[in-house]
C-alpha cells in the first residue's frame, strides 16, 4: 500500500501548474515573412509547425512531471507501510524487553551478548522522536516499576551503565508488564522490542491485546559458545571433623558442541587454593569429580570450586560454607557421676585431643540444678526416669536446635520412657515387652547399619562381615511405629539406634546400656570413634554443609548468640556492608537478608566476631545455549492477528530497518533519479527545439 512519510509536502504539487502558466504567458505570435515560392513555404510551414507543437507539448509534460517528482521525493513515498498515510504524525510507544540474565554475559568477538544488546537498545532509543515514548524492562529484575518516558537520554544512560546480572530471565512477569504498558498507550504505533539469547516462554499473554502490536525480535543466541559450568556441591552425609579428611563431590557440565579436554578445576578453601585437577568432558554431557581435604582448625570455613575460563564466566564458580564448632559443651548425666566415666574418657582420652570438646559429668541428683542452655549436647546415660522439670528443660533444650542422646540400659524403666520420652520427643510408640533374651550364642550383635548416615559413614564400602563385631547381652525390646529413623538393628530385628528430629534439635535413642553387664561396646575399638562421631553429629547440622541459597532468594538466618550493645553487620561478597536489625524470638534472633543479587559468601558480624555465614550461588538453568525457533513462537501468536513478529537481522542498521518495517520501503531516491533522467531529456529536447529554421535555397 503506497503512502507518504511527509504528506504535508504534497501541497507543493500546486507547483506543477507553473510550467503550464509559463507556457501560456510566453506564447509568441508567428511573424509573416514574404517568400518567393509561396506554395513551397506553406507546405513547409505546416510540417514544421506540427513538429514544434509536438516538442513543446513534450517539454511541457516533462517539466510538469519533473516538478511533480521533486515534490513527491520530498514527501518521501513508501510502499506497504501500514501507517504510511499517517507518516511521522503517528507517535510511537516503544517497550524494550532487555534480557540481563547471567547467560547474556557470554563473550563473543563483538563483546558480551549483553553489550551487543545495549548497543542495539541505544540505537532503538536514538531512532525515536520527541513525540514518541519508551520504557525499558530488564528481565532479571522486578518489572513493576517500568513506565513510559520521553527522557530517552536518561533511559539510554541507564541502559549503557547497566551490567548483566547473576539472575535468571523472568519472561512471564516481563511480558505481563509490557502488555500493561502497551494497553495504556494512546499512540497508534505500538512496538515491543525483545533483545535476548533464548526463546523465552509465556507468549500467550500477548494474545489478549486488541490493538496492533509489532514485536521486533533481536536474536542474540550463540550456539557456538564454549561454556562449562559447575553443578551443585555434595558433601554427602559425612561428618566433617578436625584432622580427618572429608570429600567434596560435584559435576562439571559441558554445554558446548565439542569435547573439552584438560579442563582445570580448582578447590579454594579459606582464600587459599588447596587442590586442582584436570578432566575431559564430552560435548553436551557432564563429568563427575571429587576433592579430599583435611581441616585442623574449628570455626567457619568457606570456599569455592573454580572452573577454568571459558566464554561465560558467571557459572564457573560454586561457593560453600560450613562450620566446625569452636567448642562443643557436653553434659553427661548418669545415675551417679562415676557411671559416666567411660563416656568422659571416650570424649577426652587425652588432654591434647578433642580440645574443642568441653565435657562435664554429673549424677542424677544434680540434674535439676543444671542449666541446659549452657550445653550443646546432653547425654542421659541409663537413668531410671526423669522428673517433670527435667522433661520440661529437655523440651526447651531441643527447641533451640541442640542434641540429646538417651541411653536405655538395664536401669531404664521401659514403661516410663515409652510414655514420657519416646512418644513426646521422638513421635513414636515404643511398645515395651518382657526383657529380651540373648540368642543361642549368648549375645546380640549389631546389624543392618545405615552406612550412609554420618555416624557410620566412615564404614561405607565395608563388607558386612568386616564391620565391628559387638556383643550386647541385654537390650530393651520393643516395636517402633511412626516416622522414626532406625540407624541400626540388633540381631533378631530389634531396633538398636533410633534417630528423630525433635523440634529444631535431634534426638538419638540407644536401646542398650554401655556398662559391661549390658554389652562389650565400651571395650571395643569401635567405642571411642562411635561416641565422638555421635556427639559431633548432635552438635552440628550436617544438612547445612550442602545448604546454599540462590541468587535473588530472600534469606532468613537464626542466630543463637547475639552480643549485647553491638551493631550487627552484613558483609556482602564485594565487601559492602549493611546494618541488620534482628528480630528476637524465644529461642533465637532472626536475621532477614533480602538483597542477594551477588553470588559468593555473605558474613554476619558483630564487631570482629563472625556470628554466621552462608553461601549464595546462581542457578545454572540457563548455562546451556538455546535455539530460538521464531516459527514456533509465531504459532503461539496465530489466534491474534493484531500481533506481528519481525526478526531484526544481526547486521542490520536498526533505525533504518525499523523505519522500513514501520512505514514501508521509501522511494524518494528512485524519484530523484527519475528527476535527473527527465531533466536530461528536457535539456536535449529544449536545445533541439531552439535551433532556428533555415529556409531551403531557391
Amino acid at each position: 500500500m503506497p503512502g507518504f512519510l511527509n504528506p504535508l509536502i504534497l501541497f507543493g504539487l500546486v507547483a506543477a501548474a507553473i510550467p503550464f502558466l509559463i507556457h501560456l504567458f510566453t506564447r509568441r505570435r508567428l511573424k509573416k515573412v514574404e517568400f518567393s515560392s509561396l506554395q513551397f513555404l506553406k507546405s513547409l510551414e505546416k510540417t514544421r509547425i506540427r513538429q514544434v507543437k509536438l516538442k513543446n507539448i513534450l517539454l511541457l509534460l516533462l517539466r510538469t512531471l519533473i516538478v511533480i517528482l521533486i515534490v513527491l521525493a520530498f514527501a518521501r513515498p513508501a510502499l506497504k507501510g501500514e501507517l504510511a498515510g499517517l507518516g511521522k504524525a503517528a507517535a510511537t510507544s516503544a517497550v524494550l524487553l532487555l534480557d540481563d540474565s547471567y547467560s547474556m554475559g557470554t563473550q563473543t568477538s563483538q563483546g558480551s551478548l549483553f553489550e551487543i544488546a545495549q548497543k542495539k537498545g541505544a540505537e532503538i532509543l536514538n531512532s525515536l522522536s520527541s513525540q514518541d515514548e519508551a520504557a525499558a524492562i530488564y528481565l532479571s529484575g522486578p518489572p513493576d516499576s517500568a513506565e513510559f518516558s520521553r527522557d530517552f537520554w536518561g533511559l539510554k544512560d541507564t541502559l549503557l551503565n547497566k551490567k548483566a546480572s547473576y539472575g535468571l530471565s523472568k519472561f512471564s512477569p516481563g511480558l505481563e508488564s509490557a502488555k500493561k504498558l502497551l494497553q495504556t498507550s494512546s499512540n497508534l504505533n505500538r512496538e515491543l522490542y525483545l533483545l535476548t539469547n533464548k526463546p523465552g516462554r509465556g507468549w500467550e499473554a500477548l494474545n489478549s491485546l486488541k490493538d496492533k502490536i509489532t514485536l521486533y525480535w533481536f536474536d542474540l543466541s550463540d550456539e557456538s559458545a564454549e561454556n562449562l559450568s559447575v553443578s551443585e556441591l555434595d558433601f554427602g552425609q559425612q561428618l566433617i571433623e578436625l584432622g580427618r579428611p572429608f570429600t567434596l563431590k560435584t559435576e562439571v557440565n559441558n554445554h558446548s558442541s565439542g569435547a573439552i579436554s584438560e579442563h582445570l578445576v580448582g578447590l579454594y578453601m579459606d582464600d587459599r587454593k588447596v587442590a586442582q585437577t584436570d578432566l575431559k568432558v564430552p560435548s553436551n554431557s557432564k563429568t563427575s569429580l571429587q576433592f579430599t581435604h583435611t581441616l585442623d582448625q574449628p570455626g567457619f570455613h568457606s570456599g569455592y570450586l573454580e572452573s577454568a575460563e571459558d566464554d561465560l564466566l558467571a557459572d564457573n564458580y560454586r561457593y560453600f560454607v560450613f562450620k566446625i564448632p569452636d567448642r562443643i559443651d557436653v553434659l553427661i548425666v548418669g545415675k551417679s557421676q562415676m557411671d559416666s566415666r567411660l563416656l568422659q574418657i571416650a570424649l577426652r582420652p587425652e588432654e591434647k585431643l578433642n580440645v574443642n570438646l568441653q565435657v562435664k559429668a554429673v549424677g542424677q541428683p544434680a540434674l535439676e540444678q543444671e542449666d541446659f542452655g549452657h550445653y550443646d549436647v546432653v547425654i542421659l546415660n541409663d537413668l531410671p526416669a526423669l522428673s517433670v522439670s527435667a522433661l520440661a528443660n529437655l523440651g526447651r533444650f531441643l527447641e533451640t536446635g541442640r542434641g540429646v542422646w538417651i541411653i536405655m540400659g538395664k536401669n531404664a524403666d521401659p514403661a516410663f520412657y515409652s510414655e514420657k520420652v519416646a512418644r513426646r520427643f521422638f513421635g513414636l510408640e515404643l511398645k515395651a515387652t518382657k526383657p529380651a533374651q540373648p540368642e543361642k550364642s549368648g549375645f546380640y550383635s549389631l546389624e543392618q547399619w545405615n552406612l550412609r548416615h554420618p555416624i557410620f559413614s566412615i564404614y561405607q564400602g565395608t563388607e558386612a562381615r568386616e564391620l565391628p563385631e559387638l556383643k550386647f547381652y541385654q537390650i530393651q525390646s520393643g516395636q517402633i511405629s511412626g516416622p522414626a529413623k532406625v540407624l541400626a538393628y540388633f540381631s533378631g530385628g530389634n531396633p538398636a539406634l533410633i534417630e528423630e528430629k525433635v523440634e529444631k534439635g535431634k534426638g538419638l535413642l540407644f536401646l542398650s546400656g554401655l556398662d559391661l553387664a549390658s554389652s562389650d561396646i565400651s571395650q571395643h575399638p569401635f567405642f571411642v570413634p562411635f561416641v565422638n562421631r555421635l556427639v559431633n553429629y548432635l552438635a552440628q547440622d550436617v544438612g547445612e554443609y550442602n545448604q546454599s541459597y540462590n541468587v535473588g532468594e530472600v534469606v532468613q538466618r537464626g542466630l543463637t548468640e547475639v552480643p549485647a550493645n553491638q551493631t550487627i553487620e552484613l558483609i556482602y561478597p564485594n565487601n559492602a556492608k549493611e546494618t541488620l536489625t534482628p528480630i528476637f524470638t524465644r529461642t533465637s534472633a532472626l536475621i532477614k537478608v533480602e538483597n542477594t543479587a551477588l553470588p559468593g559468601i555473605y558474613q554476619i558480624k558483630a564487631g570482629e566476631k563472625l556470628l554466621d555465614a552462608f553461601a549464595v550461588n546462581l542457578e545454572t538453568k540457563e548455562s546451556a545455549p538455546e535455539k530460538i525457533d521464531l516459527d514456533k513462537i509465531r504459532k503461539q501468536f496465530q489466534p491474534n492477528q493484531n500481533l506481528k513478529l519481525v526478526e531484526v537481522p544481526a547486521n542490520a542498521d536498526v533505525a533504518k530497518f525499523i523505519q522500513r518495517t514501520r512505514y514501508g520501503r521509501e522511494l524518494w531516491r528512485e524519484a530523484l533519479i527519475l528527476v535527473l533522467v527527465l531533466l536530461g531529456a528536457e535539456m536535449w529536447l529544449g536545445r533541439s527545439s531552439s535551433k532556428p529554421v533555415e529556409p531551403s535555397p531557391s
